[in-house]
């Protein structure tokens, strides 16, 4: 069924291409339209605002059961705003994917983004599937020959913008990140288990530090708050298959340079106990996140080598979770390392409904 108008989205400082449709494109369907450019202005908290992510459309028309949104960006304040959004029902592979992947606690929804934004969260998307495209990956495929990698936006709340001083504490929000990020993991953990051997599982889930006018990012908030991974693992597997109520610190670091803990776990699947590893690490909203450093998703991915990564930003202004499956260069310098603003994309990742599907596989697992 076509999809309803989404609300009016965000913008970060960076003119991006027109908008995708939220399938992935026909055979043949590539950027030959050259981008147009957008009337860019000042915006609050150093972001700009412009009148719509301009990409390039397809040379071919989206399939017939994906409906790109006809609704145009609107600026947002946020760390890597997701584009104009295309959400509906998607044909990713041979199996149609639907338009609402789960129905979380507060009634809000998890969707289809079509794109993750020229700015730190693409960036961080991009370059955790190029990583995983490395021939010694540690990262594994799902049956669809995608990579467990995947973008997650979380809806802003209160608390991203609020002062301080207005004393509002997360609640509803970190209860509906929890039931999302336990699908996610359920999935990717069920897919991981028999490609890993009798070893750990290793899962790494990153988020964003605070920047401009986000003062307590939910994304950052979410990876660093053991609560918050507990009640991730126990929406996972119940509490049957869930051994470890709680997860034992394995390894640490906190600083400017590193931010991250790993906690252990203790499952039992099928009769035989197996230990998942999560890591939540907090990345800067900077190039050190993305630039293969010793700050980067790149070093953490080579030190963790992790079965799966999961990201996660914040796109203030949105009511829905949107999982993401879309991402370029764009915004980047040619070398890749460096944010660009106005950078058009000239590198493409094939979309990627890794995360999608891990959703609706784990909601299946722990039913």
């Amino acid at each position: 069924m076509p999809a309803a108008p989404l609300p009016p989205q965000a913008a970060k400082p960076a003119a991006k291409p027109a908008a995708k449709p939220a399938g992935p494109p026909p055979a043949g369907a590539g950027k030959s339209a050259a981008p147009q450019p957008a009337a860019v202005k000042p915006g609050a908290g150093g972001y700009h605002q412009q009148a719509a992510h301009n990409k390039p459309a397809p040379t071919k028309p989206a399939p017939t059961n994906s409906t790109p949104s006809a609704t145009p960006g609107k600026p947002d304040q946020n760390l890597g705003v997701p584009g104009q959004a295309g959400v509906g029902t998607v044909a990713a592979g041979s199996q149609a994917l639907p338009e609402t992947l789960q129905t979380l606690p507060s009634g809000k929804r998890v969707a289809h983004g079509s794109d993750a934004g020229n700015f730190y969260c693409e960036h961080m998307f991009y370059a955790t599937q190029r990583e995983a495209a490395k021939p010694a990956t540690s990262v594994v495929k799902n049956p669809q020959g995608e990579s467990l990698t995947g973008f997650l936006h979380l809806p802003g709340d209160r608390e991203a913008t609020a002062d301080a001083s207005e004393g509002y504490r997360r609640g509803d929000s970190s209860k509906d990140a929890r039931a999302v990020v336990g699908s996610a993991l359920r999935g990717w953990i069920d897919t991981a288990l028999p490609k890993a051997g009798s070893g750990p599982v290793r899962m790494l889930l990153t988020g964003y530090a605070n920047w401009g006018s986000v003062v307590d990012n939910p994304t950052g908030a979410f990876v660093s708050s053991k609560h918050n991974l507990d009640a991730a693992m126990a929406k996972a597997f119940g509490p049957t298959a869930l051994l470890s109520k709680s997860g034992t610190a394995i390894d640490q670091a906190s600083g400017p340079k590193m931010n991250y803990t790993t906690w252990s776990y203790k499952i039992k699947i099928g009769g035989v106990v197996r230990d998942i590893q999560l890591r939540g690490q907090v990345f800067p909203v900077a190039d050190a996140a993305i630039n293969s450093g010793p700050q980067s998703v790149q070093a953490a991915m080579a030190q963790f080598a992790p079965h799966g990564v999961l990201s996660m930003g914040v796109a203030v202004g949105r009511e829905d979770f949107l999982a993401e499956h879309h991402a370029d260069d764009g915004g980047l310098d040619k070398s890749g390392k460096k944010h660009q603003d106005g950078a058009a994309p000239r590198r493409d990742m094939p979309d990627n409904y890794a995360l999608a599907r891990g959703i609706l596989d784990g909601q299946r697992g722990n039913s």
